[in-house]
């Protein structure tokens, strides 16, 4: 596996700058080695955060530096003219990966890796390396260097994160909100899943950099241009309002307009979560009909552990109930007081059945 295909971005960057260092340190080593310079041993043993394993042609160690042994595991001694395939993975050496990679240096000048390798333990861990020819003054390929740093935290941190990263698309994706973030000037910039599954957008591409506010009809456009005001001076908006899919169905919406910090504390995109309210709003249109036709006397709520019942205005005009009182929340005595006498103990036995039960109460 190339460096080039397995580290992306700023990781590849700091990777392949630390691999720069340790080559101009190689070749200070390698120059102190052609002069007998006892110095060489001390510069490829303070290198104790890479693994520096010299080998010949055929890939039996000759160099083990401290790196090596804190890394790996073996001691030099256990080591030399040994096969530097003993910290390669089986099936990496049945694959025939260290032959490979030696071919690869010499073709190529070097061979780059990331990959997993193997412990005298047992024990497995991800590395990243290279391996150079070391070359004689004449350019003749004398053996290898390899150089190897242990890279398995930094792995399991990424690992971890793209994991958090696809957990939190599942949520949202499995969400029936149309969650979707906007650019400071209210374009569309991204959208959930769930969020093109509700809104029944099949190419996001198509609408994406398209002005959200313009979605929204009627007193709907302004107030999708008050919560994104608000949400831009630091604040939340919340608004209702009728917006199409993409397909062209009516839908009404409960919306929520937040800012998305930047490092300076200041919003630099926004949040908008929208819920599907349609039912909702059709069922409390199809009621506002009946009340306004005189066919319902009115709406109430009693929470029976608190023996609050609240109703609205019109079932205190009905009842001859304060409809401030009602609104309030009275005991249900006070309620119970205007029934007529005949009805009264028919109602009570109701009440106690819906109650006992948890059923509905229906009574005329």
């Amino acid at each position: 596996m190339s460096l080039n295909a397995a580290v992306p971005g700023d990781r590849e960057t700091a990777l392949l700058a630390e691999i720069g260092q340790l080559r101009q340190q190689l070749a200070v080593a390698e120059h102190a080695s052609r002069r007998g310079d006892g110095r060489l041993r001390l510069l490829l043993d303070s290198a104790v955060d890479y693994a520096i394993v010299a080998t010949d042609l055929d890939g039996l160690v000759t160099l083990w530096n401290e790196g090596a042994r804190r890394t790996l595991g073996w001691t030099e001694a256990e080591m030399l003219g040994q096969s530097a395939a003993a910290f390669f993975t089986p099936e990496d050496i049945q694959a025939g990966v260290p032959q490979a990679e030696m071919r690869s240096a010499l073709r190529h000048g070097r061979s780059t890796d990331e990959r997993w390798h193997q412990r005298k333990d047992g024990s497995r861990f991800w590395a990243n390396g290279e391996l150079m020819p070391v070359l004689d003054e004449a350019g003749a390929a004398q053996g290898f260097v390899k150089v190897l740093r242990d890279r398995t935290e930094q792995r399991n941190a990424a690992e971890k994160q793209r994991a958090d990263a696809e957990f939190l698309r599942s949520i949202l994706a499995s969400s029936d909100d149309c969650i979707k973030v906007l650019d400071l000037d209210a374009s569309l910039a991204f959208m959930t899943e769930g969020g093109q599954r509700v809104m029944e957008v099949s190419d996001f591409n198509a609408i994406r950099g398209c002005p959200w506010i313009d979605f929204w009809h009627g007193e709907g456009n302004a107030a999708a241009q008050a919560a994104v005001a608000a949400a831009k001076a630091g604040g939340t908006g919340r608004f209702q309002g009728a917006a199409d899919t993409m397909a062209g169905n009516p839908r009404y919406w409960d919306v929520q307009v937040t800012p998305i910090l930047g490092p300076d504390g200041r919003p630099e995109k926004l949040l908008s979560v929208s819920r599907d309210m349609t039912e909702a709003h059709e069922a409390e249109q199809r009621l506002e009909l009946a009340l306004d036709a005189g066919t319902v006397v009115g709406t109430w709520m009693w929470d029976i552990p608190s023996d609050r019942f609240t109703a609205d205005s019109r079932f205190a005009r009905s009842f001859s109930l304060d409809p401030d009182r009602l609104l309030a929340g009275v005991p249900l005595s006070e309620v119970v007081a205007s029934i007529h006498p005949d009805d009264l103990a028919r109602v009570e036995a109701l009440v106690a059945v819906a109650t006992a039960e948890g059923g509905r109460y229906f009574a005329e």
